[in-house]
């Protein structure tokens, strides 16, 4: 499985999802890393459907996502600009205890931005237990990027 999953990601990283996913599929049993690798490599190469479609998938499977898994699923989720597929994926986060990573965190905020929704971004942010240097910056990079609210990023 290690070996699979490295190959998933060099070729994820090589730009070659179909050689990715080949190995994915052929793979007769797979870990989160498996999942995770392959989601990453969807959304990196800029097909966000892919990824969520991926998600929705490994929620049949027996393997249970982790704080990466999360973090890479809003991210997709904030590509796409659909406020209520991050709401999904919120939702398992929380009920899984997720939504207190800071990785998972930053990137509800980041979505949260992405659909001009900074009431949350900012419950998100209050939510965090521990704020490091990329958490503000992507609160403050939210504020700047929503219209009307570039002074908040000031203050």
């Amino acid at each position: 499985m290690i070996i699979s999953n490295d190959l998933i990601d060099m070729y994820c990283k090589c730009r070659r999802m179909d050689s990715a996913y080949s190995v994915f599929d052929r793979m007769s049993e797979r870990n989160v890393v498996s999942w995770t690798a392959l989601l990453w490599g969807f959304l990196h190469q800029g097909n966000a459907e892919d990824a969520l479609c991926l998600l929705s998938r490994m929620g049949s499977s027996d393997v249970r996502p982790n704080e990466y898994t999360f973090s890479t699923s809003l991210t997709a989720c904030g590509l796409v600009g659909i406020p209520e597929n991050g709401m999904q994926v919120r939702g398992m986060c929380v009920k899984t205890g997720y939504d207190l990573f800071s990785v998972v965190g930053n990137a509800l905020i980041d979505i949260y931005a992405k659909c001009g929704r900074m009431s949350e971004a900012g419950s998100a942010f209050a939510g965090l237990p521990a704020k490091e240097l990329i958490t503000w910056n992507t609160l403050i990079a939210g504020h700047s990027s929503c219209e009307g609210n570039s002074e908040r990023a000031l203050v």
